[in-house]
C-alpha cells in the first residue's frame, strides 16, 4: 500500500537541502563583486556548503529509492513531465557541486572542507573543461 505522505526523514531532507542551495547559490553569484581579500573566505564557504548538498542530495536519494512514496496526484504527460522535471533537479543538485568541485580543483584550489578537512583532489581535469559546465 502506498502512503498518502512522503517519509519525515525524506521531508527533512527537501527542506535541508533547500535552505542549503539557498544559501549556496547567492553565495556563489556574489564572490565576483566581493573584495579580493576576502573572496576565498567566500570561495571556501560556498564550496563547502556545496559539497554538503551533494552529500544530502546524494544520502535524500538513497531514502527516496528504498522509502514509499505517494502515488502522484496527476496521471499521462503531466506525470511524465513532472517525473522528468524531478529527474532533472536531483540531476543538478548533484552536476552543480561535482563540476564546481573539478572547476576549482582543476585552476589549483583543492577544497579543505570548512578549513579544516582536506579532500581528496583530482588533479587530472583541466579547468577549462570542468567550468564550462559549472557557470553554464
Amino acid at each position: 500500500m502506498l502512503t498518502q505522505r512522503y517519509p519525515g526523514a525524506m521531508r527533512a531532507m527537501h527542506w535541508l537541502v533547500a535552505v542549503l542551495v539557498l544559501a549556496t547559490w547567492p553565495l556563489g553569484m556574489v564572490i565576483k563583486f566581493v573584495r579580493d581579500d576576502v573572496k576565498l573566505g567566500f570561495y571556501l564557504l560556498h564550496e563547502s556548503l556545496g559539497l554538503i548538498v551533494l552529500w544530502l542530495t546524494l544520502v535524500r536519494i538513497g531514502i527516496r529509492l528504498t522509502s514509499e512514496v505517494p502515488k502522484s496526484p496527476v496521471d499521462g504527460a503531466l506525470a511524465m513531465i513532472a517525473h522528468a522535471v524531478h529527474l532533472s533537479l536531483y540531476l543538478m543538485l548533484i552536476v552543480m557541486p561535482v563540476s564546481g568541485f573539478l572547476a576549482t580543483n582543476a585552476h589549483g584550489f583543492p577544497l579543505v572542507w570548512f578549513g579544516i578537512v582536506p579532500v581528496w583532489s583530482p588533479r587530472q581535469i583541466t579547468g577549462d573543461r570542468a567550468l564550462a559546465f559549472h557557470t553554464a
